[in-house]
C-alpha cells in the first residue's frame, strides 16, 4: 500500500515538473521572439508608416501580455511583471502604452477594418489569431461589409472557420436580395464543411474544445439556410 502511494506521488511530481518545464520553454521562446520585436522597434525609422509602427508594436504588445498572463508563474513571466527596460530604452509598460497610442493614431488615418487586421495579424499564436479573425469576419458580414469579409477568408487557418464566415456572408447577400451570390458562397461553405477534418493543424476555437459539436451545429444551420434560400 505504501509502495503504491509512493509511486503515485512520484508520478504526480514528475508530471508536475514536466508541465512546469514545458511552460518555461514556451515562455522562453515567446520572450526570444519578443526580443526580435524589440530589435525591430529599435530599427524603426522616424518616417516609418503608421501601419508599420502599429504592426511591430502590436506584435510586442501581444507577446508581453501573453507572457505576463499565460506564463506569469515562469521566470520570464516574473521578469516581465517587474516592468524591465529593454535595449530600446523603453520599459514593458512603455511599449504597451505606445502600442495603444499608435492604435488611436492609426484610427485617424486608416479604416477600422485595416486597424483591426493589423492588430489581429500581429498575434503569434495561430489558434488565437484564427479565432479573432473568424470573429472579425462574422462581424464584417453582419454589418453588410461582404467584400471585406470575403477578403479575410484566405487568411483563416481552419476550414470550419472559413465555412462559418462564408455562411454569414451568404446570409448578408440574402438580406440584400442577391440570391445568386448567396447561393454561390453558401455552396462554398457546404464544400468547406464537407472537407473539414478534426485533425487540422489549427482548431477553429482557441482551446480546441467541442470541435465536432461545433461542426454539427454549423452544418445544421447551413442546411436550414440553404433550404430557405433555394425555396425563395
Amino acid at each position: 500500500m505504501k509502495a503504491s502511494i509512493k509511486f503515485i506521488t512520484t508520478l504526480f511530481l514528475v508530471l508536475l515538473l514536466a508541465g512546469c518545464s514545458k511552460e518555461e520553454r514556451e515562455a522562453s521562446r515567446l520572450y526570444e521572439s519578443l526580443m526580435d520585436d524589440i530589435t525591430e522597434i529599435d530599427a524603426l525609422e522616424n518616417d516609418a508608416s503608421i501601419s508599420d509602427k502599429l504592426a511591430v508594436y502590436s506584435q510586442a504588445r501581444y507577446k508581453l501580455e501573453r507572457i505576463r498572463t499565460r506564463y506569469a508563474a515562469t521566470k520570464k513571466g516574473k521578469e516581465i511583471l517587474e516592468n524591465p527596460t529593454f535595449s530600446s530604452g523603453q520599459s514593458a509598460e512603455d511599449i504597451l502604452s505606445e502600442a495603444l497610442s499608435l492604435e488611436d493614431r492609426a484610427s485617424e488615418e486608416l479604416s477600422e477594418n485595416q486597424v483591426k487586421l493589423i492588430i489581429i495579424s500581429a498575434i503569434s499564436t495561430p489558434e488565437i489569431r484564427n479565432h479573432r479573425l473568424e470573429s472579425h469576419g462574422i462581424s464584417l458580414a453582419r454589418q453588410g461589409n461582404t467584400e471585406e469579409a470575403k477578403a479575410i477568408l484566405p487568411d483563416l487557418l481552419n476550414s470550419l472557420s472559413k465555412a462559418i464566415v462564408q455562411l454569414e456572408i451568404a446570409k448578408a447577400y440574402y438580406q440584400e436580395d442577391d440570391i445568386e451570390a448567396a447561393k454561390s458562397i453558401s455552396l462554398e461553405a457546404h464544400d468547406k464543411i464537407s472537407q473539414y477534418n478534426l485533425n487540422e493543424n489549427v482548431c477553429s476555437t482557441v482551446s480546441c474544445d467541442n470541435e465536432e459539436a461545433r461542426k454539427r451545429l454549423v452544418d445544421t444551420e447551413l442546411r436550414r439556410f440553404r433550404i430557405e434560400l433555394y425555396s425563395s
